[in-house]
């Protein structure tokens, strides 16, 4: 299997300040409201581990006509957006207003000029051996032969600490768990296959955990993680090594933000939510694993409009190009923008309004990934209702900058979030992806896994 399909599955640039121009301080509830987009019912400061608890934020309050940061979570709690079943409404003042967020800005159906005809198939595998628990908010990627699975929140917001594989010996996919994180679990966190010269690795970064009484949190308290986890594939046990940057600062603590590999072996970071001040985040940075370092592009550098801050988006690399799509953040429910920055110019570029074709509603906590140079397939994710989960197929051709429907034929997944969507060689070729996981409507966490093919996508 081919290290590219590593890539897992998102103004001013100024890392630190995610506000917007004349915003009250007192109609944004701050991101940190909340561990992850699960319904976490544990209480809602996010700190960084050795650092002391912050205060609720007095925002706190807000109402959720004006005040959409609490849906970073695509499962809701208490008065929330999107808590109680669907269709429910909820009392803003003294009007009543349903929760459900609509797509804005659709373009006209349109079929982009000599595109050939694009369709899946889904197939639901049953792998040998025992199956890993239900989860979302975990994290994939893809090493020669299979796919490999860390942590992720269960179906009672537990993080998980346990690494599986799942692996295809020429005849049949089969489980097999393997040396788990010995640090404990962690949910919304990326992974990615790399290769140093000691072999070949896995690396996590960032996430949340519940943190525990003698790590001087209270019980429960959620941590956003600054460090990345090294597993030693051939050694099959896990260390921690510090990242530096050029001032010898550590890397920053990260939830629901978006890794990607890119063709020099770098690692991507981009948004999120941040541990130090709980916000959302529109920054980037990259860490090299063969150096130990980590740095952020000179100030100057960079060119063109960043998105806006958010979380729970997708960051894919095509050819020389990230694109991030969709994302939950201040004042926006879930986010249906596209953006692409360009590794060799460093200039964002916005694409939304210029992109032919049907876009995918807006929607965050959803996967993506490269198909071929130049396509992205997206699949799934959820919008500000809970009724509002989605099982399409989309794919974004980045050449002619065209969206299209794909057509599945036979049976298919459960509408979901939270899920994961990794490229996967197979015997017979072509564009395939292996699915797992994610939560539905109804709060079912599943364990499922799938096997997705796209015909005429290459």
């Amino acid at each position: 299997m081919s290290s590219d399909a590593a890539a897992c599955a998102p103004g001013t640039w100024d890392a630190g300040s995610v506000r917007e121009e004349g915003r009250r301080s007192d109609d944004v509830m701050d991101a940190a409201r909340g561990c992850s987009p699960g319904a976490l019912k544990r209480p809602a400061e996010l700190t960084t581990p050795g650092t002391a608890t912050r205060p609720p934020d007095e925002a706190a309050a807000c109402d959720v006509a004006t005040d959409p940061v609490a849906a970073h979570k695509p499962q809701f709690d208490g008065a929330g957006p999107g808590s109680g079943r669907p269709g429910r409404e909820v009392d803003v003042g003294s009007t009543k207003k349903r929760l459900r967020a609509s797509p804005a800005g659709a373009r006209p159906t349109q079929r982009a000029r000599g595109a050939s005809t694009v369709t899946a198939r889904w197939e639901r595998l049953a792998p040998a051996g025992s199956a890993p628990a239900g989860r979302w908010g975990a994290a994939a990627c893809a090493i020669e032969g299979g796919v490999v699975l860390l942590g992720g929140a269960s179906a009672r917001e537990e993080n998980m600490p346990d690494m599986w594989e799942l692996g295809w010996d020429g005849r049949r996919w089969a489980w097999s768990e393997k040396e788990g994180l010995d640090r404990g679990g962690r949910a919304w966190h990326s992974l990615f296959h790399c290769t140093s010269p000691e072999g070949p690795q896995l690396m996590t970064y960032g996430g949340e955990r519940a943190g525990t009484a003698h790590e001087g949190q209270e019980q429960g308290e959620c941590q956003v993680l600054p460090d990345v986890g090294v597993y030693d594939m051939d050694a099959e046990l896990w260390y921690y090594p510090p990242f530096r940057g050029p001032e010898g600062d550590a890397l920053p603590a990260r939830l629901g933000h978006s890794t990607a590999v890119t063709d020099d072996g770098r690692v991507l970071v981009w948004g999120g939510i941040d541990g130090g001040d709980g916000k959302f985040k529109n920054d980037m940075f990259f860490f090299n694993p063969t150096t130990l370092s980590w740095q952020r592009p000179a100030k100057g550098e960079l060119r063109g409009a960043p998105p806006k801050p958010r979380a729970y988006h997708s960051c894919t690399v095509v050819g020389r190009r990230a694109v991030v799509m969709g994302g939950t953040g201040v004042r926006t429910w879930s986010m249906r923008e596209v953006y692409s920055y360009d590794l060799d110019t460093q200039k964002w570029t916005e694409h939304t309004g210029r992109v032919e074709g049907e876009a995918p509603a807006q929607r965050h906590g959803h996967a993506a990934a490269a198909v071929g140079s130049d396509k992205v397939v997206v699949f799934g994710g959820m919008c500000a209702d809970p009724e509002e989960y989605f099982g399409d197929l989309a794919l974004l051709d980045t050449a002619s900058w065209t969206w299209r429907t794909v057509p599945v034929e036979g049976e298919a997944p459960s509408p979901r979030a939270g899920h994961n969507l990794v490229p996967v060689e197979t015997v017979e070729g072509g564009a395939a992806f292996v699915m797992f996981g994610g939560r539905l409507a109804d709060d079912t966490v599943c364990n499922d896994a799938w096997l997705l093919r796209l015909e005429g996508a290459e």
